[in-house]
């Protein structure tokens, strides 16, 4: 009889402790509003390190993408103001360096950088950023957006192309 209230009382602490540990709020979690996004605050005063935004990155939704590369930002067709962020995940990349150009309807180009890709490898996703990309655009200006990666001989692999409408900015 004292074996099965021993067997009992443990049960019900393991029980307890699994509750209770399913209630805390995980520590240096952000506040969430009633659709689990992260609220704005919270967003303002985030300082988590670069493993906590990768993971917050890799929940995010694409907006366009390829076998090697997917962006998060900009969406294609949208208004976008300059400066802008360009974010997204890459992997396979050589030497871990994408190409980002602005592409006039011409073919000409209006902006060219490259972004580090951190982390990764050839199976696995790492991120790139560029924070501020910023361009002197005319209102309602039309151009495209590619995100490639340069080869030995100095092709253009994995191209993805995304199709951008850009706002004056006053």
């Amino acid at each position: 009889m004292q074996r099965y209230w021993l067997v009992a009382v443990a049960f019900f602490i393991i029980l307890l402790a699994v509750f209770a540990n399913r209630q805390l709020p995980q520590q240096g979690a952000a506040p969430t509003d009633q659709k689990g996004a992260a609220t704005e605050e919270s967003k303002l005063e985030d300082d988590s390190s670069d493993e906590e935004s990768l993971k917050e990155e890799e929940s995010e939704e694409a907006v366009a993408s390829n076998e090697h590369i997917v962006l998060l930002e900009p969406a294609p067709k949208t208004l976008v103001p300059s400066p802008f962020a360009v974010r997204g995940q890459a992997r396979g990349i050589p030497g871990n360096m994408l190409s980002v150009r602005i592409v006039n309807k011409d073919g000409s180009a209006a902006v060219s950088l490259t972004a580090a890709v951190r982390g990764g490898d050839e199976k696995t996703f790492g991120t790139f950023e560029i924070k501020n990309l910023s361009y002197t655009f005319t209102n309602g200006e039309e151009k495209m957006l590619e995100i490639f990666a340069v080869g030995e001989k100095g092709e253009e692999l994995y191209k993805l192309v995304v199709p951008l409408k850009f706002t004056l900015v006053e």
